[in-house]
């Protein structure tokens, strides 16, 4: 079915494309004394952030990141490692017999805590769980980069309204039976609010990772699996929360408006590699 789109439609976006090519010529133009400030300006914010927690390399960073994006809140501590030692549990006991045997010489309290002798059954339940977490975190995040092109677009939409359409490849029969003011309200409680301050990790994950892969390939495990994403990833979602930051910092400076959404430095919660933190730093 094709979609009727006005004049002043088409022109609008026009002129929005005209101005996106504009700008991106400017930045290939001074791409590296732009690059430099934007990294800059991270440095300068990365101290007044939530957390910022350094990971490990290979598949136990991998479940680290995993585990975060699952359950970012402070809150959700112990479900964040249950979901992070099911993961390495089942993944060292399908795909990595040596990682297996490290951890059945260790005492008993750690082979406990890796879960290693957990039934297959309670480990697949608790991976359920938290894929079902990743799911909302995808669903946010396919909202919030909808709403920006928007914007970009001058579409003249709400967040509400993209939020509300982006949801509905990923609601239950139940949640749409909702009114319309109490599903939304609901929407913006557990998807959005709650993935505010790792919205630049969920692109990395996604954009370095996940499209490289099926549906029905997207297990947890798949990204211990091959966890040569990883790097790339913290690089992708500094590079994005760093491009935040720096209409953040023009707004406080009251150089443009910002976008409807919050968003708040001290909110923002970041990963990066204990082995070589801040890699690819440009300043």
């Amino acid at each position: 079915m094709l979609k009727y789109i006005s004049g002043s439609n088409k022109n609008s976006k026009q002129e929005s494309i005209l101005k996106m090519d504009k700008a991106y010529e400017y930045y290939l133009n001074n791409k590296e004394e732009i690059d430099k400030e934007t990294d800059r300006l991270f440095l300068y914010y990365q101290p007044l952030f939530s957390k910022t927690y350094l990971i490990c390399d290979g598949a136990i960073g991998a479940a680290q990141y995993l585990a975060l994006l699952a359950y970012p809140l402070s809150k959700e501590d112990s479900e964040r490692i249950k979901f992070f030692s099911s993961m390495v549990s089942a993944y060292c006991r399908a795909f990595d017999e040596e990682l297996l045997s490290q951890l059945y010489s260790q005492p008993k309290e750690i082979q406990n805590a890796w879960l290693i002798k957990k039934p297959w059954k309670l480990i697949e339940q608790t991976l359920s769980k938290g894929t079902k977490r990743l799911q909302k975190r995808l669903q946010a995040y396919h909202a919030y980069t909808a709403y920006n092109q928007s914007v970009l677009d001058s579409a003249g939409k709400s967040f509400e309204e993209i939020l509300s359409w982006c949801s509905q490849a990923y609601e239950s029969r139940r949640s749409k039976l909702q009114d319309e003011k109490s599903r939304l309200e609901n929407l913006k409680r557990t998807i959005h609010r709650s993935s505010r301050p790792v919205y630049h990790l969920i692109r990395g994950y996604y954009v370095e990772h996940l499209v490289h892969y099926a549906i029905y390939e997207r297990h947890p495990t798949q990204a211990l699996v091959d966890s040569s994403w990883l790097e790339r990833a913290i690089v992708t979602s500094r590079r994005m929360l760093a491009a935040e930051l720096v209409g953040y910092d023009y707004y406080k400076k009251d150089l443009h408006k910002p976008l409807k959404l919050k968003f708040d430095p001290k909110e923002i919660i970041h990963l990066e590699l204990a082995s070589h933190p801040f890699i690819k730093l440009r300043c």
